[in-house]
């Protein structure tokens, strides 16, 4: 591929700040607050499509060092394959059981930040699992270097879980890298904390004393079927989550969601989110759930023509993913009309075909 390509390739995405410096490709995401950089003539391919949020990715296949390898950008995040080893200094291979063959930069924050935690916190920590994400972490961050990346947070996360087992755990010997060395330094020197993805909602009050008005505040975004005295006590006594709350779960990201909810004594509830864009219909979800069984179900999606492919539905099938956690559901079941046209996310990351057999070993 060359300049022109690779900026159409990375067009779509409208977060990360990109720029072509002497032959080389430097793409600063704000989200993780960091930049990769990898040469033009090593790019071979490029795929674009909606990822399992409905977010836009943009795939690359980039040969370093004699292979090939799949980067995945959306505008909040980098995927990558993590380094085979970790340059671990030693002649017998060390295999972690279920170890990713790709991992997205947030997830390794994540990693780095739930070791330290456990490191420094849990008296009852297993040994054994801290080598082996150790290891991990390093796999992670060798990857994510190999693309110019800098992951000074996941680094600091490292260094200080390592700090607080040492001499306990025997995780033999890394190969020296000046490229580890520097970022440790940078990690020592800037004092910084990995930092743990939240969602957005995480940090939100759920519910209190829900009244008639609280409903009312959210109206037309959120109908109460049948609302009365009786079903604000129902929704006291079922719902976990304020009426404010529960609209913005389900209609996050999706402009023109609206949500009607009927709720029944026994603490089961029906929901219809309906999407519109002016007068114009874009999608309809009906779905059902049952306090006493768990049990989420998605009785039918459907997008209009004009909507298929556009992400709409991964961004409503996320949502309400989102909604069944919070209320403590722990199944969910889809059932989509007109399956050959609406946009079901299968996920096959990566899509090209190479780098899918490369990744998880199969066709």
């Amino acid at each position: 591929m060359d300049v022109n390509q690779l900026a159409s390739a990375l067009s779509i995405l409208s977060e990360p700040t990109v720029s072509f410096d002497d032959g080389t490709v430097v793409v600063f995401v704000p989200e993780i607050d960091d930049t990769l950089m990898w040469r033009v003539a090593d790019t071979r391919r490029a795929t674009s499509y909606h990822g399992p949020t409905g977010d836009l990715a943009v795939e690359f296949v980039v040969e370093l060092g004699g292979e090939e390898r799949p980067l995945i950008l959306t505008d909040f995040d980098v995927v990558f394959m993590p380094h085979h080893d970790g340059k671990l200094d030693s002649r017998i291979p060390v295999v972690i059981n279920g170890a990713p063959p790709l991992v997205a930069y947030s997830e390794m924050e994540d990693a780095a930040a739930n070791l330290l935690h456990t490191a420094l916190y849990d008296d009852d920590m297993d040994l054994d699992m801290i080598g082996a994400n150790l290891i991990l972490i390093r796999r992670f961050l060798f990857g994510a270097m190999s693309f110019g990346l800098r992951p000074v947070r996941t680094m600091s996360g490292w260094l200080g879980a390592l700090g607080a087992v040492d001499g306990e755990i025997g995780i033999g010997m890394f190969r020296s890298d000046p490229r580890w060395e520097s970022l440790a330094a940078a990690a020592e020197d800037r004092g910084t904390s990995p930092r743990k993805r939240t969602s957005p909602f995480a940090a939100r009050e759920s519910v209190g004393d829900v009244q008639i008005a609280d409903f009312e505040a959210v109206a037309p975004k959120l109908t109460a079927v049948r609302l009365d005295e009786q079903y604000a006590s129902l929704w006291r006594q079922h719902i976990p989550l304020s009426p404010k709350l529960f609209t913005e779960i389900l209609t996050y990201r999706v402009p023109g969601a609206s949500v009607e909810v009927t709720l029944g004594e026994d603490g089961n509830g029906q929901l219809t989110v309906t999407v519109m864009r002016g007068s114009e219909l874009c999608a309809v979800v009906e779905m059902s759930f049952a306090k006493p069984s768990g049990t989420m179900n998605l009785d039918e999606v459907r997008v209009a023509e004009g909507f298929r492919g556009s992400g709409l539905f991964q961004k409503l099938n996320t949502n309400a993913e989102q909604l069944a956690r919070r209320l403590g559901l722990s199944r969910i079941t889809l059932l989509a009309t007109d399956v050959g046209s609406v946009a079901f996310p299968t996920q096959v990351v990566p899509r090209d075909v190479a780098m899918y057999q490369k990744v998880w070993g199969r066709a």
